[in-house]
């Protein structure tokens, strides 16, 4: 038996691209790296390794069943585009992601930019309350009340609700857009 050592590899190069929108061909890819992996020597028949990693995202959805795995080849997924939000002194922009879960039933993701910490933890409590209803029920939500349900009537001021309110009426556009 003649046993031969494993190439010793000398470098390696990694190329990234970073997608835009819908990734490749609409599957949400967002990332790939291409590795090269360069073997040590000049033996004929020792050649370059290339590696192809394609990375996707991962849906966090808090009252998603454990024996449900969510990822872009299964599940139906309609994203909106990143939208400014009208009447905000602050500069808000906000997504929706619809995630299918059976018979006309979507999962709400609310994500989006804020280009303050307030508002961002805005944006984060209202994500969080909406990341619990159907999509649906994101529809029926009053946006009057929404500071009240929240408990932040004693916390924000009056442009603040009224950005707030608009928020949630981006997002139910949105929503009824994708439906």
């Amino acid at each position: 038996d003649q046993h031969k050592e494993p190439p010793t590899i000398t470098h390696i190069e990694k190329f990234l691209s970073f997608l835009e929108g819908d990734g490749i061909d609409g599957n949400n890819v967002f990332l790939i790296v291409e590795s090269v992996f360069y073997p040590f020597g000049d033996q004929e028949d020792i050649r370059s390794i290339t590696c192809l990693e394609v990375f996707k995202p991962l849906y966090n959805i808090e009252n998603l069943p454990n024996d449900i795995a969510v990822d872009a080849q299964s599940t139906t997924v309609l994203k909106s585009e990143l939208e400014q939000v009208d009447e905000c002194i602050e500069n808000i922009k906000i997504r929706t992601t619809l995630i299918s879960k059976g018979a006309e039933a979507y999962y709400v993701i609310l994500d989006g930019e804020a280009d303050n910490d307030l508002s961002r933890g805005i944006l984060a409590l209202l994500s969080s309350m909406i990341g619990k209803l159907d999509a649906k029920d994101v529809l029926n939500i009053n946006s009057s009340t929404v500071v009240n349900e929240l408990m932040l009537q004693d916390v924000l001021d009056q442009e603040k609700v009224l950005c707030l309110e608009n928020v949630v009426k981006m997002t139910q556009n949105q929503v009824r857009k994708l439906l």
